[in-house]
């Protein structure tokens, strides 16, 4: 499966899109709430994040997202779980 996983999200070089929608902040003060929008990133390499999903190892999933996926994303890198919908 997780071969197949990976040549669906790598889909032959062009990567796939990722949506990050922003935490609801309804329950921050209003001083402290940011106005952040929906953005969108297109992935292009997914084995290691895939590889690291079928050995069961958050750890290193948490490392390829902080270091490879969202290096440039700022804050948007913080997020409750990833889903996989290939």
């Amino acid at each position: 499966m997780a071969r197949y996983l990976v040549q669906r999200l790598n889909w032959q070089g062009r990567g796939t899109c990722v949506e990050f929608h922003p935490l609801n902040q309804s329950q921050v003060g209003r001083p402290l709430q940011r106005d952040v929008s929906f953005r969108t990133l297109n992935v292009r390499h997914w084995d290691r994040m895939v590889e690291a999903w079928a050995a069961g190892d958050g750890r290193a999933m948490d490392r390829v997202w902080f270091d490879d996926i969202t290096a440039d994303l700022g804050s948007y890198e913080y997020v409750m779980n990833i889903g996989f919908a290939a």
